[in-house]
């Protein structure tokens, strides 16, 4: 079973039936293989899991109703290999949704695979709209919260896991840049992390909530994890403000509602501060 061979099987269920969602996985498979050529991964691994991450969306595939999940349900059926059907399972942190719709234990199923792989599918498919154009991830964010409605258990769940889709991207970007690569940060981690001078002085001068003359640490949780971003060698771009903000303020913040990306350059640069070399970590 190889590329072409999951291209087949994807458009024999999604081609027809469902074809927005065929050109978005024409697309996010073609970006993967881009990066995969460039990284020197296996495309019968990752390129076969961007082909064939959307499949469960089709009707007569659903189950639990939960397209990662489906998908899996029939590649393992199928006999594909189990790299494979754990990158589609978990395609997008999509454990987040799954345990929202009482999905985890069917989730646990499938181990989850941390690496270049799975960074490199969840890039692909962070930076692909529903058409398969090319988005950042900050757009991807806002688009599928404009799409969804905000108030939509897929619009809740993109905003919770948008660090984590902008993490993918940049450690994507560190690999083929071929520097550092920075770990993956929890959110538990970011509570514990030392804040750095700048950057909560920059948030309560933005304000952009409204929120700043309550009390003098209302955006200190975003300046936390702004900080430990920092501190292992991502870089604050424009995605990462979106991912950050939109992760604690949820999907009715000032960000989705004014959706002005180019307002946030210069937010990104100051919280950048004295960091200017992206995917390297520096001494703070």
């Amino acid at each position: 079973m190889d590329v072409a061979a999951a291209r087949a099987l994807a458009e024999e269920h999604l081609a027809e039936a469902l074809p927005r969602r065929w050109q978005h996985s024409q697309a996010v498979a073609a970006t993967a293989a881009d990066y995969a050529a460039r990284l020197g991964l296996d495309p019968d691994v990752v390129v076969v899991a961007a082909w064939l991450h959307d499949v469960g969306y089709a009707p007569p595939l659903a189950d639990t109703g939960f397209h990662p999940l489906d998908g899996a349900a029939l590649l393992a059926r199928s006999g594909w290999p189990d790299e494979v059907v754990n990158l589609v399972a978990h395609h997008s942190c999509a454990d987040v949704e799954a345990e929202r719709r009482g999905l985890g234990d069917v989730m646990r199923r499938y181990p989850d695979m941390p690496g270049a792989e799975r960074d490199v599918l969840w890039a692909s498919d962070a930076t692909t709209g529903p058409d398969g154009q090319r988005l950042s991830v900050a757009e991807r964010v806002l688009e599928v919260v404009q799409r969804y409605e905000p108030a939509d258990l897929v619009s809740e769940c993109m905003v919770h896991i948008a660090p984590q889709l902008a993490m993918a991207m940049q450690r994507t970007s560190q690999r083929i840049a071929g520097g550092p690569v920075s770990p993956a940060v929890s959110y538990d981690e970011w509570a514990n992390v030392q804040l750095l001078p700048h950057i909560l002085p920059v948030l309560e001068a933005w304000n952009p909530e409204g929120i700043a003359e309550y009390a003098e640490d209302e955006y200190e949780p975003e300046a936390q994890a702004f900080s430990s971003l920092l501190r292992v060698g991502y870089t604050i771009d424009v995605s990462m403000v979106v991912a950050v903000w939109e992760h604690w303020f949820g999907p009715q913040s000032c960000l989705t509602r004014e959706h002005d990306l180019r307002k946030l350059e210069k937010l990104a640069e100051a919280l950048q501060g004295p960091v200017r070399v992206a995917g390297a970590a520096q001494p703070m």
